[in-house]
This record gives C-alpha cells, sequence and structure tokens, in this order.
C-alpha cells in the first residue's frame, strides 16, 4: 500500500510523552515562514536595484536626444559654412546687418549660383537659384530660428557670417566662417 510505514519502521521514543517519528521524513528543508520571508526580501531588494537603475536609461535617453540633436546642428552648419568661403557676395544680410536669413552668390564654376537659407516651419530650407525651398534637416528636430550676422572686415580680421540656432529652445552657436574673397 502506498502512504503505509509498517509498524517495524517506525521508532517510538521512549523518553518523555509517546511520539511517532517518520525515519524518512526529511527535517533539513525551509519552513514555508523562512521561504515566504525569503522571497519577500529577494522582492525587496530586486525592486531597490529597478530604482537605482531606472534613472540610468533615462540619462542614456536623454543624451541620445542631445547627440542627435548636436548631429543635426553640425550636419546644417557644415552645408552652410561649406559655401560661405567660396561666396563672392552676400546679399542678405548685408554687410554689418543681421537676420533670419542668408543668401549669397558663388563663382566656384563659369555659372554664378545663389543659395538661400532660413528656417521655415521648423525646419532649415535652402533654395538653390530661386528654386522651391528644401528641408536641410530631418523631421526629429525643431528649429525654433537661425540667426544670421554679416559682420563687415575690420582691423586686419576678414569680413565674416555668424550663424545661430535655436533647436527645441536651446542656443546652438555662434558658428562663425570667414568671407575669403
Amino acid at each position: 500500500m502506498k502512504g503505509f510505514t509498517p509498524l517495524e519502521k517506525l521508532k517510538i521514543s521512549t523518553s518523555g510523552p509517546a511520539r511517532v517519528v517518520n525515519p524518512s521524513a526529511s527535517t533539513t528543508g525551509f519552513t514555508l515562514i523562512e521561504t515566504i520571508i525569503y522571497v519577500a526580501l529577494f522582492a525587496l531588494l530586486m525592486s531597490g536595484v529597478v530604482v537605482s537603475i531606472h534613472p540610468l536609461f533615462s540619462g542614456i535617453e536623454r543624451m541620445n536626444e542631445r547627440i542627435m540633436v548636436e548631429n543635426e546642428v553640425a550636419v546644417v552648419s557644415r552645408t552652410i559654412t561649406s559655401l560661405i568661403p567660396q561666396a563672392q557676395f552676400v546679399s542678405v544680410p548685408s554687410s554689418g546687418g543681421s537676420g533670419d536669413t542668408l543668401t549669397l552668390t558663388t563663382y566656384s564654376l563659369p555659372p554664378q549660383i545663389t543659395y538661400s537659407f532660413k528656417v521655415e516651419g521648423g525646419a532649415v530650407v535652402a533654395s538653390v537659384f530661386g528654386s522651391p525651398w528644401t528641408n536641410l534637416t530631418a523631421s526629429r528636430v525643431h528649429f525654433d530660428s537661425m540667426s544670421v550676422s554679416h559682420v563687415a572686415a575690420s582691423g586686419g580680421v576678414p569680413a565674416y557670417i555668424e550663424l545661430s540656432y535655436v533647436v527645441d529652445g536651446e542656443t546652438f552657436g555662434p558658428i562663425r566662417s570667414y568671407l575669403t574673397n
């Protein structure tokens, strides 16, 4: 019969009150209360770990967003500033002036090429030869404004264009590029 312990295998204690002891029963395991306490302590420890790691992950997310914005500003700035040294003429803003649009003309090849840049609808846009405006930026980043200053040559310092951007409420710049022609 299953579950039946024959009498000869039972040990009967002769000291104290009569008790029947089952020799096959293990006395080395954990009780239910001990197990519940260990599980509760483990859960408390793990919640502390999760609470301490969460700021790390949110910090990484903010850092990735910051890097994306800085990369977008760098791409736009390199695109514009690569043309400034080649410019033969800057019409907007005029020398000594400032504004939110940059228009310059290059003569690097036989035909003259006129480029215009401004912020429109949260993006930096460009126009070549008066063509329709084309986005230079990705839609992930919102450009609030662009400031352009045309500083005249003085005291041995050549004329230069200074660009600043406001992206998602944060100012980037000024970025200076000298006119060499």
